[in-house]
């Protein structure tokens, strides 16, 4: 064969799947607020019924109804003033982060909040007001991401973790089928595929996702290709991959991080000497905390107590 002289660049290959997620980044401010959006009058715009949300079908309802009459509702969930933080949402620790945004109860707002301030905006399209309300004309200003989209998202999420989770039903079911592809494909379009940089060293292509949402779509999607099951962190309850792959833990993993393992262990020590001062028996002290009756009595041996716990065990 003629050597042509081009110079051939070889591709590292992908050994371990997560790597095609670690340049993904998402920021999270420091604090979020819910602002209401106002009509001319300064009231609310909520021209739904008060029963709007007490379903999902009805979220649906609502939010196709919204779209179709172009209407912009309120609250909107807005970053705070502040500084921001970056994370990597695609990382292991974060796996399962689509279970807990479909474990939100759409009709609390503090949870939402609470799940922004920990994650960050879902990084759909926002709503922005500037208006003067009122006889005063009082600036009013809101910006941010609708609360009924928050409901319609957690709505899909959920919809789609059931039908993943029963998808063996699934083979004799054309339509439900059909509805899971779509409930997928209207978020994955917006996760790309970045080409590789061939001036690197190590040149290896990435997959972007655009959002957060993407991603935790993404998250989905891949635990939908592997075999993977799911368990609660003994402390925050936080769900947390057991699998063989690079995105999830062993199956010895009981903490989602190093934090809830120490917070754990200080939590059952406090309740440990706490039991005890009550006059509980060792061995009542260590099936109430689940810990081993050595650690309990080492506890129990480093510091005085009102009251020495009953000898029987």
């Amino acid at each position: 064969m003629k050597h042509t002289g081009a110079i051939v660049t070889v591709v590292k290959p992908v050994t371990n799947p997560s790597e095609l997620f670690v340049d993904f980044q998402w920021r999270v401010s420091a604090a979020h607020d819910w602002k209401d959006w106002l009509d001319a009058r300064g009231k609310p715009v909520s021209p739904f019924p008060k029963d709007w949300m007490e379903t999902p079908a009805a979220v649906v309802l609502a939010f196709n109804h919204a779209v179709e009459h172009r209407q912009q509702t309120g609250p909107v969930l807005g970053e705070r003033e502040g500084a921001s933080k970056p994370y990597r949402p695609m990382q292991r620790e974060h796996s399962a982060l689509y279970r807990t945004f479909a474990a939100l109860d759409y009709q609390d707002r503090d949870a939402i909040r609470a799940f922004a301030n920990a994650y960050g905006l879902l990084g759909v399209p926002q709503q922005v007001q500037h208006v003067f309300v009122g006889r005063s004309q009082k600036a009013h200003t809101a910006v941010g991401e609708p609360h009924l989209v928050w409901a319609f998202e957690i709505c899909l999420m959920q919809e789609a973790i059931w039908f993943a989770d029963t998808r063996p039903k699934l083979r004799t079911q054309p339509d439900d089928r059909g509805r899971l592809d779509w409930l997928f494909k209207r978020q994955l379009q917006y996760v790309r595929v970045q080409p590789p940089n061939l001036d690197s060293a190590s040149p290896r292509f990435s997959i972007q996702p655009l959002t957060l949402l993407s991603a935790m779509w993404l998250q989905l999607s891949l635990a939908l290709t592997g075999g993977k099951r799911w368990i609660a962190c003994k402390f925050c309850r936080r769900a947390l991959e057991i699998s063989t792959e690079g995105s999830g833990f062993r199956r010895h993993r009981e903490f989602c991080s190093d934090v809830c393992k120490t917070k754990d262990y200080r939590r059952r020590k406090y309740t440990a000497l706490k039991l005890a001062t009550e006059g509980l028996s060792v061995a009542e002290i260590a099936d109430r905390t689940d810990t081993k009756r050595t650690t309990i009595r080492k506890w129990l041996s480093g510091r005085s107590t009102r009251r020495t716990a009953r000898a029987g065990d």
